[in-house]
């Protein structure tokens, strides 16, 4: 049986609004995801808004940040690779992929917190609840939050920041019909029914 695909979508945004300060992709957004997939078997394509070499925020490549799996990643040719050439969206085809992985934000309270609010487009925690979203999150910034929504016929998986990714990541197997994900209680929430019901 051929292996399951999962897509993993990153930014191609490389400036924060008008600052001129550099950004990027948070490097554990990725490294933790990627090595989650490839661990269980799943093939793995890094794809972007423009394609090519994605940006990478070069404080997510420091202290405190470089985990072990960042490190490992940024060592892996394979993976690497494709950082420098990552598939353009309009060139993807969704139908081929079994799951989608977005790289995305933080929290309203996390983006407050390193003075980001003014910067980001908006904030995606206020907008979610705008837009009649039902939104959870770790009770301290940075926190692991991760949530699955296992209704059929497509489940969806959300991540709360960078600490979050690989238990993310996990879950996304899971709802592939892989491992349970192991998730302590105060770290995770599993919802099965409606969203906000």
């Amino acid at each position: 049986m051929a292996a399951k695909k999962v897509l993993i979508v990153a930014t191609s945004h490389e400036e924060l609004g008008d600052t001129g300060e550099k950004t990027g992709l948070w490097m554990e957004e990725l490294a933790h995801p990627y090595f989650v997939f490839k661990s269980h078997g799943l093939e793995v394509t890094l794809a972007s808004l423009k394609g090519g070499e994605i940006p990478v925020d070069e404080a997510s490549l420091g202290a405190p940040f470089l985990t072990p799996e960042v490190e490992k990643f940024l060592l892996d040719d394979a993976a690497m690779g494709q950082v420098l050439e990552s598939s353009p969206l309009s060139e993807v085809d969704w139908a081929a992929h079994d799951a989608i992985f977005l790289v995305t934000a933080f929290s309203d309270d996390e983006e407050y917190a390193v003075a980001k609010e003014k910067v980001v487009p908006f904030l995606l925690e206020a907008r979610l609840k705008e837009l009649g979203g039902h939104y959870t999150k770790a009770k301290a910034n940075w926190g692991v939050h991760a949530l699955l929504d296992a209704r059929a016929p497509f489940p969806l998986v959300t991540g709360q920041n960078p600490a979050s990714s690989r238990l993310t990541a996990e879950l996304v197997v899971e709802a592939l019909g892989g491992h349970k994900a192991a998730r302590p209680p105060a770290d995770c929430e599993l919802a099965t029914g409606r969203a906000g019901a």
